[in-house]
């Protein structure tokens, strides 16, 4: 949008402008931006049909009444803007907030610029602001700063999981992310592993009444897209029966990530139904033979994987051909699934010196 240092410090810009700007250069900005802006305003139009109208109680200015100071804001980001859109729903649109100076009669917007933008681009010809009426020369700079260097909190995984239940609780129960929740609360719970982050866990007051748990949401909902409530249910249950007894009764994220890859690849092979139905299992008890402890399989893996392959660390691939490698050695009955040309040399005997590695596999040094 500048040139410069200089032209930004001296540049305003009335937000018709900037949206026509954002017009013209999202589309080179932004992958799918004309299919995904139609499917936001359809959204729109949608939610609107419901009834769903703008919060009252607040003043609404026309578009042209709007401007930006860029010695202040910073640029528009078109992929923040389709953020905003395509996940659009007037109730919950707070209003902007700008200064207007008593020789003025512009807005200058000093918190929500994106979200003024995406009013604009959506159709709307008027914007719900609060306003600030100040002379004080240097009020947009210092409020800029004051609401975007505050230490915001943003919702983490637990919250939005929580949400997600909430609403299919209330009925929600045709969109996506909300039928996904509950289907992996569901899985958790059959399984009486709690899904808590681990600060919750710390917390006796706060924490699941399980005494296993498991603390990596985007994992849990990783999981179940990719193996269904069966495959997650299978691999939660596999750890908790193997390695559940450590660390506290977390469920090892690095063995879980390393049963999820095997599915995948297994699935993509087309090779699961080759397997027997408790082959995580028995991968796992393949490895407690060689390594009791989890926590040092995922740890010695990293290093074995740097080692056979480079400083390169694919955790995923890595802990799936770990599992795999071990269990070829330990017992053999069913072939895993694997990758091309990976190896972590397990077979060949070279283990990483002076390393966890070393402890975990020393059995397999020659």
């Amino acid at each position: 949008m500048f040139n410069s240092i200089g032209e930004r410090m001296s540049k305003v810009k009335m937000l018709t402008d900037v949206v026509s700007e954002v017009k013209k250069e999202a589309p080179d900005d932004v992958p799918n931006w004309s299919k995904r802006y139609e499917e936001a305003k359809v959204n729109l139009k949608n939610q609107l049909a419901k009834g769903r109208q703008l919060p009252l109680g607040t003043e609404a200015h026309p578009l042209e009444d709007f401007a930006f100071n860029y010695s202040v804001q910073r640029d528009v980001r078109a992929g923040h803007v389709m953020n905003i859109m395509k996940k659009f729903d007037p109730r919950v649109c707070c209003p902007v907030s700008a200064v207007r100076r008593s020789d003025s009669k512009r807005l200058y917007i000093f918190d929500g610029q994106h979200r003024a933008v995406s009013l604009a681009l959506l159709g709307y010809d008027s914007i719900p602001v609060t306003i600030v009426e100040t002379d004080e020369p240097a009020f947009d700079a210092e409020a800029f700063e004051i609401v975007n260097d505050s230490g915001i909190l943003r919702a983490g995984t637990e919250e939005i999981h929580r949400c997600l239940l909430h609403r299919y609780k209330m009925g929600e129960t045709e969109t996506e992310r909300v039928v996904t929740a509950h289907l992996v609360q569901q899985v958790f719970d059959s399984c009486e592993i709690d899904l808590e982050p681990k600060r919750v866990r710390k917390s006796p007051g706060k924490c699941g009444p399980n005494k296993h748990y498991f603390s990596h949401f985007d994992y849990a909902y990783k999981g179940i897209k990719m193996a269904g409530p069966i495959g997650l249910t299978d691999a939660l249950l596999s750890i908790k029966n193997t390695y559940g007894d450590e660390d506290g009764g977390e469920i090892n994220q690095g063995l879980f990530i390393g049963l999820m890859k095997q599915f995948q690849m297994g699935q993509e092979a087309k090779r699961l139904n080759r397997l027997p139905n408790d082959w995580m299992t028995k991968m796992l008890e393949a490895m407690k033979k060689v390594c009791p402890s989890g926590v040092l399989v995922h740890s010695a893996t990293k290093k074995q994987w740097q080692h056979a392959n480079g400083v390169g660390w694919d955790a995923p691939v890595a802990m799936a051909h770990m599992l795999r490698e071990v269990y070829l050695i330990e017992d053999g009955t069913f072939e895993p699934s694997y990758m091309p040309n990976v190896t972590l040399k397990l077979e060949e005997g070279d283990i990483a010196n002076e390393s966890e590695a070393q402890t975990a596999f020393n059995k397999y040094v020659k």
